[in-house]
């Protein structure tokens, strides 16, 4: 009996050591397999108000020994994704706003105690198109795995934040550790004025990208006005310290886009093949096509290749992709 005993703690002990090996080999892969390689997170302050930009910095570092092939541009290109959850142990979803996902990278190689910061990720407006012509297969084909509130924040609460970037020739996918943050409900002036400017996409463009969703003149004078109204009324409010200096910055721009037109459409100015706008609605969309022309002859130069797009919908069937590629092409 007592042979029986000692055989059985011998079993055992060889068991456990077997299982201790494992798991340590499981680990040391895992690090081999990143070899150093670390996707941070950082945001300036812990806690927003409801509707403020959230802005936060990505950065590769690269702690290992041998030089790593990593994106070298951020949520424009969609080689870097941002995941956000309620709760800590929550479901992340991913954020995508207007803009990203839609320049081309290239990869760069990050030398030994390199970093690489991407440019800094505002997140606030996320959108909820109109999606009456989807069908219950489609929508749910569309919106799984993203948020499908206006705002990325809708509420509220504590919330986490993390990023999500690929690396190496393979694409392995690597993860930054979630941030907190704490999102508060206004109070005051600043109540005041979220409640009118809840729920306005043009606004929150604004606070988020400096510039409007519309091209349409008109409304663009009368969100000019509205806004200004604002900044009037309220102009210590944690909202007009966005929107104050987003608006210089879209006149500026504005500007600047009508004098890049006028010269496009001289006899020396950019040959885009563009003839001269009969009014201030043409002039306009003219400027918005020779923009698009000029980006993209420095995002899109011919002689680099793309770094791959990255998308949640992974079946091969492009029937299957249709409502995913729909809803992208609206916008969202």
């Amino acid at each position: 009996m007592k042979a029986i005993k000692i055989l059985s703690t011998c079993v055992m002990a060889v068991l456990l050591s077997v299982y201790c090996v494992g798991q340590g080999e499981s680990v040391d892969s895992r690090l081999t397999l990143n070899d150093g390689l670390v996707l941070q997170g950082v945001t300036k302050q812990p806690t927003y108000v409801l509707g403020e930009p959230v802005r936060i910095q990505i950065s590769f570092a690269n702690n290992g020994q041998t030089k790593r092939l990593v994106p070298s541009e951020g949520v424009e290109a969609g080689s870097l994704k941002i995941f956000v959850a309620n709760k800590e142990n929550g479901e992340y979803k991913e954020y995508r706003t207007a803009g990203w996902g839609t320049e081309r990278g290239r990869p760069l190689d990050l030398e030994p105690g390199a970093k690489h910061h991407y440019p800094e990720a505002t997140i606030l407006w996320n959108g909820k198109p109109k999606l009456n012509h989807f069908s219950d297969v489609e929508l749910n084909e569309a919106l799984r795995g993203r948020i499908a509130t206006k705002y990325a924040f809708q509420e509220p609460g504590v919330y986490f934040i993390k990023g999500r970037s690929f690396v190496g020739e393979n694409f392995q996918p690597v993860e930054s550790e979630p941030i907190r943050i704490e999102i508060l409900k206004p109070g005051g002036p600043d109540l005041a004025v979220w409640i009118r400017i809840k729920g306005n996409m043009e606004i929150a463009y604004l606070m988020q990208r400096s510039s409007f969703n519309t091209e349409d003149p008109s409304k663009k004078h009368d969100l000019i006005s509205e806004i200004e109204q604002i900044l009037s009324d309220y102009p210590n409010s944690v909202y007009s310290s966005y929107l104050r200096p987003n608006l210089e910055k879209f006149k500026a721009d504005e500007v600047r886009r009508k004098e890049m037109l006028k010269k496009a459409n001289s006899p020396t100015g950019l040959a885009v093949g563009l003839p001269l706008a009969a009014d201030k609605d043409a002039c306009d969309k003219q400027a918005s096509f020779l923009q698009t022309r000029v980006r993209g002859a420095f995002w899109n130069p011919p002689d680099i290749s793309p770094f791959p797009q990255y998308s949640q919908l992974t079946s091969p069937s492009a029937e299957k992709h249709a409502a995913g590629a729909r809803l992208r092409n609206i916008g969202f």
